[in-house]
């Protein structure tokens, strides 16, 4: 399976009149996202979805609807446009739940928080950490991203998460006093996240990695694996992080089940792998890395937070002649 280094653009890169209706957009995205937050801790459940659908149907969906559908049919071409449109309805139903549950976790208390978000394998997690060498704890941006890193500090863990500032502003806070609630440390990617893992991992910590999205702004860093039909565009720091440092990886993966509910299981360590060199490493790692996640998206495809984010490509196709 070959990996093929690629540039991906960011929003500098746009022309004047994009990037200013984009921040125009965002700005409204902004005073909605913050009336919802304050809406959905406050409405009893059974209407605290209502914020979260408006918000998702009438305010993203008009520009991220078409985007998911183009990148879902170019994943899955043996699917009907009906099923294509099925799988982008359900990644809509579960943004609208996976809203909730984030938003949820700023007032919920912590019982009830960790009775309504299951974790399952945490005895894979202390097998890695008994040797000694620190632990990746590697996700997806997949169902309830957010549950592990609130859940394990509820445990008496060490938990540092790495990642970077998001968009519309509101979302950032609200990344920000979730975790801080619940006593996980932040790391933001480019000021500094590297040297914090190191840190991390020589106290024998965990350390919270996502190999899904690139981060913008990188471009020399960047690597196209097979997803489906075509291609996906995975930042590669993760994955040389934790070959430079020679650290335990262990996946875990969510689901969001009912809309203020999610389970979370963590799955023993990868095998580790070896190349020729550190290059080739990281390459091994990140094929290893796909090969346990497509089968998971696959079968749940609407739970992939990324849809709309990610950069995907058609993949060269492979000589079939000798």
């Amino acid at each position: 399976m070959r990996f093929n280094i690629g540039p991906s653009p960011t929003l500098k890169e746009l022309p004047l009149w994009a990037w200013l209706l984009w921040k125009f957009y965002t700005s409204i995205l902004a005073v909605a996202y913050s009336t919802n937050i304050f809406l959905v801790n406050r409405l009893p459940d059974n209407w605290a979805l209502i914020p979260d659908t408006f918000y998702m149907r009438c305010l993203v969906g008009p520009l991220f609807g078409p985007i998911r559908i183009r990148r879902l049919s170019r994943v899955y071409k043996e699917k009907s446009p009906q099923e294509i449109a099925e799988l982008s309805e359900g990644s809509v139903q579960y943004r609208i739940k996976f809203n909730a549950i984030i938003s949820r976790s700023l007032t919920a208390p912590l019982d009830v928080y960790a009775a309504q978000n299951s974790l399952y394998g945490e005895e894979h997690l202390q097998a890695a950490l008994k040797e000694r060498r620190g632990v990746m704890l590697l996700q997806a941006h997949y169902g309830n991203f957010y549950a592990p890193m609130c859940l394990l500090p509820q445990k008496g863990y060490d938990v540092t998460v790495i990642g970077v500032e998001v968009t519309p502003p509101p979302l950032e806070k609200l990344t920000k006093n979730v975790l801080k609630r619940f006593g996980t440390t932040r790391s933001v990617l480019g000021q500094g996240g590297g040297k914090v893992a190191l840190k991390v991992f020589r106290r024998n910590g965990i350390f919270g990695a996502f190999f899904d999205i690139v981060p913008p702004g990188k471009r020399d860093e960047i690597v196209d694996a097979p997803l489906g039909d075509a291609g996906m565009s995975i930042y590669e720091g993760p994955a040389r992080l934790a070959a430079h440092c020679n650290v335990a990886v262990v996946p875990a993966i969510s689901y969001c089940t009912t809309p203020f509910h999610s389970e979370t299981y963590i799955e023993p360590a990868f095998p580790q792998v070896q190349g020729a060199n550190e290059e080739e490493t990281i390459q091994l790692m990140i094929k290893q890395w796909m090969d346990w996640f497509e089968p998971k998206l696959r079968a749940k495809p609407e739970q992939w937070w990324s849809w709309p984010y990610f950069t995907i490509r058609e993949m060269p196709k492979q000589n079939s002649g000798s």
